[in-house]
């Protein structure tokens, strides 16, 4: 797996709602294929978000689907497939950390490259994502996992919830109080400018 992409389209809806294929994957290398095709990037861009090394991601999401091939038979709601991936996923990170020791740094290199379409197709200016860079640093681990979930893994509320072991009613009101704070902060850096 190299030189993956994060500006590349993530999974649309249709393609999230796979059960029928989680389901065959679990006896047929081909359906496990074409859904490591559609899940291998918003896992990527999610564990990027962590770790802010592509060549570590690259190694988390490889162990991520490693484990994904070998337990898929376990899975007992193919519809819960999304939440158990990422919570695997997110396991894989916090592993990293513990065995090496390393701090999180609070990198948002991932704005930059998730965001280089935006620059391209709206009028974001390289300022405006500094000070946005800036804004998600000062968030909690929580509140920047949340919006990497949501927004570079494409995740449902529900989703998220069951991946972080919340109610679904709570990660929404987080992931809109987080954004309201984020354009209210935005806006106030808008007019100094």
């Amino acid at each position: 797996m190299t030189n993956l992409n994060l500006t590349q389209e993530i999974p649309t809806r249709s393609q999230t709602a796979n059960a029928p294929l989680v389901i065959r994957a679990m006896t047929d290398q081909t359906a496990f294929v074409e859904l490591y095709q559609i899940w291998v990037r918003p896992v990527y861009r999610f564990l990027y978000s962590k770790v802010s090394d592509h060549e570590i991601a690259e190694d988390l999401t490889s162990q991520t689907f490693m484990t994904i091939l070998e337990s898929i038979h376990k899975l007992r709601d193919a519809d819960r497939f999304a939440p158990w991936l990422f919570r695997i996923a997110r396991n894989k990170a916090t592993d990293y950390f513990r065995k090496n020791k390393r701090e999180r740094l609070v990198d948002n290199d991932w704005v930059w490259e998730a965001a280089s379409v935006e620059m391209q197709t709206h009028s974001v200016s390289a300022e405006e994502l500094i000070a946005l860079r800036q804004l998600l640093a000062g968030l909690s681990d929580l509140e920047r996992e949340l919006l990497s979930l949501r927004f570079l893994a494409n995740l449902r509320y529900r989703e998220i919830g069951r991946v972080l072991g919340k109610p679904e009613s709570t990660i929404k009101k987080t992931i809109y109080r987080v954004i309201a704070q984020i354009q209210r902060n935005m806006e106030k850096e808008n007019e100094r400018n």
